[in-house]
């Protein structure tokens, strides 16, 4: 297919969509980042992206839980009124998000704006805020700002802090030739 810069990913959407019309499961979809500009300055493209992928496949246990809840969860989201096609009042800023395959296509697959951020504020067209999940960054702010990024790694820090100390006092216990289980 070839490039649309009006309508971006969106061209190949409905296609990719397609193939999961059948499939009842959950289906994780990531929007390419750094494409547009090189990493470093304002922009950090790169250090967004590594953002939305630890939090969207790092806690697989945190996906499920919410999924178990809700039709849609991701990363980032933003509220508001958008300068887009429509009235739209969030979006996973980034566009990584995980849905149950069902609940979509029970709602007839949602509406693809034209614009360039079709995908992005997709979900949406679907679900309203409140019954869709964010598994970290809810009301997120601006994400080319530096102070954003650094604001939710400190949040992703703290929510995988557990799950990275889970087996640490086992295994000191083991080195010291106890195991308390």
């Amino acid at each position: 297919m070839c490039n649309d810069p009006e309508r971006r990913e969106g061209v190949t959407f409905y296609p990719m969509m397609d193939i999961l019309q059948d499939d009842d499961s959950i289906t994780f979809y990531a929007h390419a980042k750094g494409g547009r500009y090189k990493d470093g300055g304002e922009k950090n493209p790169l250090r967004w992206a590594g953002l939305m992928y630890q939090i969207c496949l790092n806690r697989m246990d945190k996906v499920i839980e919410a999924l178990q809840k809700h039709p849609i969860t991701g990363s980032l989201k933003r509220y508001g009124p958008f300068s887009v096609v429509g009235t739209y009042r969030w979006h996973y800023s980034g566009t990584f998000f995980w849905f149950r395959n069902h609940d979509v296509f029970q709602r007839g697959k949602g509406t693809l704006v034209k614009s360039p951020f079709c995908v992005e504020i997709w979900p949406s067209t679907l679900f309203k805020a409140n019954e869709s999940h964010c598994l970290i960054g809810n009301n997120a702010g601006h994400m080319y700002d530096t102070d954003e990024i650094v604001r939710h790694e400190r949040s992703l820090l703290a929510w995988n802090l557990p799950k990275l100390t889970a087996g640490l006092g086992r295994t000191l216990d083991q080195s010291r030739g106890r195991i308390d289980l």
